[in-house]
């Protein structure tokens, strides 16, 4: 991800938002806090943001796979 990075169709403004969501996310898992899975279900659900980014900039194939990733996990 960089400055380039494609947002049109995601609900972020600009790469900030973006990358401060996911320190956010990563912050509270490291600190074992559970109660951000449902937010990361949402992040990797079809059709949100993170998708739509991954579509807009050529890494459908890489989200394809991380996403499924997060379903084998909170699925478990």
């Amino acid at each position: 991800m960089g400055k380039d990075t494609e947002l049109l169709w995601s609900k972020y403004d600009d790469i900030n938002d973006l990358i401060a969501e996911l320190d956010d996310v990563l912050e509270r898992l490291q600190r074992k806090d559970l109660s951000v899975l449902p937010e990361i279900a949402a992040m990797f659900a079809p059709t949100a943001s993170l998708q739509e980014i991954s579509l807009s900039n050529g890494w459908g194939e890489a989200f394809l796979y991380y996403s499924g990733r997060v379903d084998d996990l909170l699925l478990d």
